[in-house]
């Protein structure tokens, strides 16, 4: 199992037995458009389209959510051309579309998640399907979509083992991802001060962090 940290705009992947940081996500440049209705009163069709400059390997889509009660995902990919396809079936962000309890937490999903058989390699476009049943909430939305790909990290070694002796670029290679963590870290610290959401969120990563062997609840965290 793995762990999924938020530092700012950083995203690392932690092995869960040693908290050995083994990938690094990678923000995707994308374009992501304004709402689209397809007709001009509710209850209507509702999407939102995440575009690729060039094909792309997704692994990560996070946002935020603002009272949308679920989601349905279709990709078009370098291979299916202008043909888009389901990749995630109606994928629930609320409990009860009725209440606002939980209509702005964050959410990270995994490409993982997809339907089996999902090419997440070469993706061009993401069409997101907003639905929302409730007549109770005027707008509803994703804020703060963000998409990451995955690259592996030179291994730092696992816990009390010894390490070869790196070569000088490795070593400030090395430096350069402690000191961009530690600022990352000032940055959701800050973001952290700033809103309960923030903090609550940080807090459940922590707690998750300190106890390896509770998968779920590392699984509920992320």
């Amino acid at each position: 199992g793995c762990l999924f940290c938020l530092f700012g705009s950083n995203v690392r992947v932690l092995r869960m037995n040693t908290c050995e940081e083994v990938n690094k996500c990678v923000p995707l440049p994308c374009r992501v458009s304004s709402l689209t209705y397809e007709e001009k009163k509710r209850p209507c069709h509702v999407h939102v389209d995440v575009t690729f400059g060039s094909p792309v390997k997704l692994r990560f889509l996070v946002f935020r959510n603002y009272y949308t009660a679920s989601i349905l995902i279709k990709a078009r990919t370098d291979k299916t051309g202008s043909e888009f396809k389901t990749v995630l079936k109606t994928y629930g962000l609320m409990k009860d579309p009725h209440c606002e309890a939980d209509a702005q937490n964050w959410h990270c999903l995994s490409a993982d998640q997809f339907l089996p058989g999902s090419d997440v390699v070469g993706i061009l476009q993401l069409r997101i399907y907003l639905l929302q049943p409730s007549p109770n909430w005027r707008t509803f939305e994703l804020r703060d979509l963000a998409c990451y790909s995955v690259s592996p990290l030179p291994s730092l070694g696992r816990t009390g083992a010894a390490a070869a002796p790196a070569e000088p670029d490795v070593l400030s290679d090395m430096s350069l991802q402690k000191m961009n963590v530690r600022r990352a870290a000032a940055r959701l610290s800050a973001v952290a001060r700033a809103g309960s959401d923030a903090r609550a969120l940080l807090q459940r990563y922590m707690s998750a962090a300190a106890a390896p062997d509770r998968t779920a609840e590392i699984d509920e965290a992320v």
